[in-house]
């Protein structure tokens, strides 16, 4: 996967704003547990948002936008974002449990990511939140187990995944999550 340098800008994150939003006002979303809600965005799309109540209405201050390819299991993380003064509080992973233990989702991470969510997956991979493996796009044939070594205190996996060599031509390693 190759990782950005920057999060998500406000220009990107402020249109899935408005449209999680917008749904919110139409009341087309489901709870999923506690404030954490699911939106199902068309036929191939689907988000999870925390909420939070304002004025007597709810508005969206987190979500997990994913994207199925069509025939495919695996739901594939399109954009995850916290509000600035949110983050650091286990947000972003409230919202990953929701979409695999309650409505068991398999995830796939996304082809790119920030700094931030490299650092998620990376914490799911050290607490073994989740079965995790990686898995080469180009190649489904090559996947390996992915796991936290406790005493090289490293990330274990036979596939290159945070290097230059995992995005090529010819390869595209992804992170797939399940439930445990």
């Amino acid at each position: 996967m190759l990782i950005l340098e920057r999060s998500v800008t406000k220009y990107y994150w402020m249109g899935m704003y408005k449209y999680l939003y917008r749904k919110v006002q139409r009341n087309q979303y489901e709870w999923v547990k506690g404030s954490i809600a699911r939106f199902q965005c068309g036929q191939h799309y689907c988000a999870y948002a925390l909420m939070s109540a304002h004025e007597g209405s709810y508005r969206p201050i987190a979500w997990l936008y994913l994207w199925q390819k069509p025939g495919w299991a695996a739901w594939e993380v399109m954009q995850v974002f916290v509000f600035e003064q949110l983050r650091g509080k286990g947000i972003a992973k409230k919202l990953y449990q929701a979409a695999i233990d309650i409505d068991g989702k398999i995830m796939a991470s996304g082809k790119t990511q920030s700094w931030s969510s490299r650092a998620l997956w990376l914490s799911f991979i050290k607490k073994e939140t989740f079965n995790l493996f990686a898995i080469d796009y180009k190649d489904f044939r090559k996947r390996s187990q992915v796991f936290w070594d406790r005493e090289t205190e490293e990330v274990w996996c036979d596939l290159p995944i945070y290097s230059k060599v995992s995005q090529t031509p010819r390869r595209d390693v992804r992170l797939i999550a399940t439930r445990r």
